[in-house]
This record gives structure tokens, C-alpha cells and sequence, in this order.
């Protein structure tokens, strides 16, 4: 008995779905000519395409009605529009005539890309330039001048400046030389100047590929590496010679002090039986009050801060000529054919 009642159930409950679906099919407007643009008015041009194509069979007047009616609207699409609707449309009637329309959507879609990322690489090239490229030139020539005052350091600094004491026993630009193999750190400045440019072509990477997803939806890992020079940065004979001249003004110097602060006083002390030296140191720090005045007022700079001033001004000259140059050129070069690369895959794309 309970088996008789489930199945009497089952059959109400179908009963009822067909029933229901009689009572929608009624409730449905039939589709006419005469309703016809208002059916269209209420989906995506798109949308009004496929049911086109589906229906076109069913509905004899539809051929003629999209045709007229529908289609003038359609090839004001934009451009991915007017793809779905192509390919909606192959096997119609319309198929020649929508391809034409796609065709020269995808043309005018590509010239407003192309033109874009033209000035895409115009202003890629301009950030490197204006702004990436001075930031590398201040922190190399920071580098240079640390290292380079860390050499003169070595080589005439120490406490009251005792290493300057060795320029009497032939220290001279040869070991002036072999400090500047020790100290400067020629690999680390390539090292530091490389993370800046990889670390630019990875911002332009990441804007490529959002890019290339905004325009045809896909998406792509993009690496862009570059064979960067090393830095060349060898000791010149100018430098040499400036080491050189430095060496011998200071020598002299250093003499000079030894006799007017030793040997003057006490030859002169003995003949004059001590009166003179007195007179003598009085009239030496009358000299040395004057001399440093002297300086001050005509800006004078240290021997040792001149020579670092040559030493960096000459290193960054070289780095400018033979790294920033090459640098700059295989960027620029890098940024045209990655953007190239960027194009031609659109290209395919669409």
C-alpha cells in the first residue's frame, strides 16, 4: 500500500511540472516580425547575433529584419564586439560582410596600440634617463669617493698623518697602485649598478604583461636580462702623475716644517745665545696665524682633499665615457625590443 501512494505521488509531482511548463509556454509572447526589434532592443548586440544565427531557419523574416534593421547598429561595435559578433555571424548570410567590419575594427584597434606603445617606450626611455640614471651616477660616485678617500688614507693619512712620513723612504705612486687593487671595489660597484637596471626592466616586465592581459585577456611571464658591462675602472698615468706630485709637495712641505720648527730655532738659539729663538718662534706664529688666515680667505683645500677631487672627478669621467654610455645604450635598445616583442604578441592575439 505505502509502494501504491509513493508512485501515485511521483505522478502528481510530474503532472504538476508539466502543467507548469504548459502555462509558461503560454505566458510566452511569440516571437513576430512585428515584435521583432524589441526583442533585439532587450540583449547585447552580441547576444542579438547569436540568437540571429540560431534562429535565422525558424523565422523566415529574420534574414532580411537583422539584415536592415539590426546589423547598420552592429558596426558601430567596438572592437571586441565586433569579434564575438563575427564569429557569431560565420555561416549567415552576413558572415562576408561582418568580417569586413571586423577587419577594419582589428586595423584602426592595432594603429591605436601601436601608437600607444610608441609612446610607451618614449617614456620608458625618458624615466631611465631623467631619473634612474642620475640616481646610479650619485651612488657610484659615492662609492668611488669612499673608497678613494679610504686609499688616500692608507696612503698618506694614519694618526697625525705618520704614513706621509714614509714618502722619505721611497713610498711613491707604485704603492699608491697597489692600494688602489686592495681598496677599490671595482666588482661590488657593477654588483650595485645592476640591481638598478634589473630592477627597472622588472617594473617595465610587470607593466608589459598587465598590459598585454588588459588588452587580449591573456597572460604571459615576461623576464628582461641584459648582458650589463662590467665597470672598467683602471688607475691612470694622470692620476700617477698627480699621486706623484702630491708625494713630493708633501715631502717638501714636511721639510719645510722640520727646519723653520727645529733646525731655525736652534741655530739660532746658539747664535745668539737663546734671545734669537725666542724673537724667532714669535714671529713664527705671527707666520702661521697669518698663513691659515691667509688660506681661509682664499679658500685653499687640503693637498689631500685636492688629490681625492682629481682622483674622483677623473674615475666618474671614465665610468660616464665607457659604463653609463654602454649601460644607457643596451637599456634603450632592451626597451624597443621587449615593447616590439609586447606588440607582435597583441598582434597574434587579436
Amino acid at each position: 500500500m505505502p509502494e501504491v501512494n509513493m508512485r501515485k505521488l511521483f505522478y502528481l509531482i510530474l503532472v504538476l511540472i508539466f502543467a507548469a511548463s504548459c502555462g509558461n509556454r503560454r505566458s510566452e509572447v511569440p516571437f513576430t516580425k512585428e515584435n521583432a526589434m524589441q526583442k533585439f532592443l532587450e540583449m547585447s548586440p552580441e547576444q542579438g547575433a547569436s540568437f540571429y544565427a540560431k534562429n535565422r531557419l525558424a523565422y523566415s523574416f529574420l534574414d532580411s529584419f537583422y539584415r536592415d534593421s539590426i546589423f547598420p547598429a552592429v558596426t558601430n561595435c567596438s572592437y571586441n564586439e565586433l569579434k564575438n559578433i563575427n564569429t557569431a555571424l560565420k555561416n549567415t548570410p552576413l558572415t562576408g560582410i561582418a568580417e569586413v567590419y571586423f577587419d577594419e575594427a582589428r586595423k584602426m584597434y592595432l594603429k591605436d596600440i601601436h601608437a600607444e606603445i610608441i609612446n610607451n617606450v618614449h617614456l620608458q626611455k625618458q624615466v631611465f634617463e631623467k631619473e634612474v640614471m642620475p640616481l646610479m651616477e650619485i651612488e657610484l660616485n659615492s662609492m668611488v669617493t669612499d673608497d678613494m678617500e679610504n686609499v688616500i688614507d692608507k696612503y698618506a693619512g694614519g694618526f697625525l698623518n705618520y704614513r706621509k712620513l714614509e714618502f722619505f723612504f721611497g713610498k711613491d705612486g707604485k704603492d699608491f697602485k697597489e692600494l688602489w687593487k686592495k681598496y677599490v671595489h671595482v666588482q661590488s660597484y657593477s654588483e650595485r649598478m645592476n640591481k638598478y637596471v634589473e630592477a627597472y626592466l622588472d617594473s617595465i616586465c610587470k607593466f608589459q604583461e598587465d598590459y598585454l592581459y588588459s588588452v587580449t585577456g591573456r597572460k604571459i611571464n615576461k623576464k628582461l636580462r641584459i648582458d650589463i658591462p662590467y665597470i672598467p675602472i683602471n688607475i691612470s698615468s694622470d692620476i700617477l702623475g698627480q699621486v706623484n706630485e702630491f708625494t713630493k709637495g708633501e715631502k717638501m712641505a714636511m721639510t719645510t716644517e722640520l727646519i723653520k720648527d727645529y733646525a731655525a730655532p736652534v741655530v739660532i738659539g746658539a747664535l745668539t745665545g737663546g734671545v734669537g729663538s725666542v724673537i724667532y718662534e714669535i714671529g713664527n706664529t705671527s707666520y702661521d696665524v697669518y698663513d691659515l688666515y691667509q688660506e681661509i680667505e682664499n679658500e685653499e683645500v687640503e693637498p689631500e682633499e685636492q688629490l681625492l677631487s682629481v682622483c674622483v672627478e677623473e674615475i666618474n669621467d671614465e665610468i660616464k665615457k665607457q659604463y653609463f654610455q654602454a649601460v644607457q645604450h643596451a637599456v634603450m635598445n632592451r626597451i624597443e625590443n621587449s615593447n616590439q616583442v609586447l606588440y607582435n604578441l597583441i598582434l597574434f592575439a587579436l
